[in-house]
């Protein structure tokens, strides 16, 4: 059975944010650190939670479709916010 929804608790305080993602709905790339400004400001649909790799299955991406390029890419998921 696939997660469908995650909350992610990110940062610390008094920038700490949480966010419920939900595989379906739109999101936007902000990250929390103002250096990382790998595709910082694109809009994206969340689709479906992946392991960052097979020797780390705990460690979670985001799955995204980029709705300027309709190309999927992978973002951690603390970088994504609700639209």
């Amino acid at each position: 059975m696939e997660i469908q929804t995650k909350t992610v608790v990110s940062g610390i305080a008094p920038d700490q944010r949480r966010v419920v993602l939900e595989i379906g709905k739109e999101y936007l790339v902000s990250p929390i650190n103002r250096y990382n400004m790998e595709n910082r400001g694109r809009r994206c649909i969340l689709l479906e939670f992946v392991p960052y790799s097979p020797d780390k299955p705990e460690d979670i991406l985001a799955r995204v479709k980029f709705l300027d390029t309709n190309r999927n890419g992978r973002i951690e998921l603390e970088d994504l916010i609700p639209v």
